[in-house]
């Protein structure tokens, strides 16, 4: 039923029904584009990041976060998933952005050192992650990409007995890089 759906679509606005071979083709280029997709390719095809593009986005996943009290509980399903979800990306572009995740001026401050409250989003992380069985996974993904970036996300985790001990329910070692 989708077939003939995309096919009278595409009738209707070419006056033409492709044949076989086309579709052929065309799922053919679609699969191999689609195996092209490496994070690194992905990052390279939205154009190059600026450090100071990264940074404005992790500040605006912080602003987001905020904005929900650094609180999952409580708040709209949705905008806490969109909330965690653009917050990862921002991190995730922000550790690829290079391996030690410096700018370009190569002063040495790692970008993720700039987020703060460093505390107050782990929490969210963690509440997060009680909230939806099905991000679990990808918060544990971003924890340890935090933990492992700088000294200070892991010197904020090890600052509260608590957030510590929640932590390493979901990462094994906090100290381990």
């Amino acid at each position: 039923a989708a077939a003939a759906a995309a096919m009278e679509s595409v009738e209707q606005h070419t006056g033409h029904v492709p044949t076989t071979a086309e579709i052929r083709r065309a799922v053919d280029a679609a699969r191999a584009v689609a195996a092209d997709r490496t994070p690194a390719a992905c990052l390279e095809a939205t154009g190059p990041m600026t450090a100071a593009r990264l940074l404005q986005q992790l500040h605006d996943g912080r602003a987001r976060i905020e904005a929900l009290g650094f609180r999952a509980t409580g708040n709209s399903v949705d905008e806490t998933i969109y909330t965690f979800e653009a917050f990862s990306r921002s991190v995730t572009k922000a550790a690829a952005h290079g391996c030690s995740g410096r700018d370009a001026g190569g002063d040495g401050n790692n970008l993720l050192d700039e987020v703060e409250p460093k505390q107050q989003i782990l929490e969210f992380l963690l509440d997060v992650n009680e909230q939806s069985r099905k991000r679990r996974s990808r918060v544990t993904t971003l924890l340890t990409r935090l933990l492992g970036s700088t000294d200070a996300w892991r010197t904020a985790a090890k600052a509260d007995c608590t957030l510590q001990a929640r932590i390493e329910e979901l990462v094994v070692d906090i100290d381990k890089p």
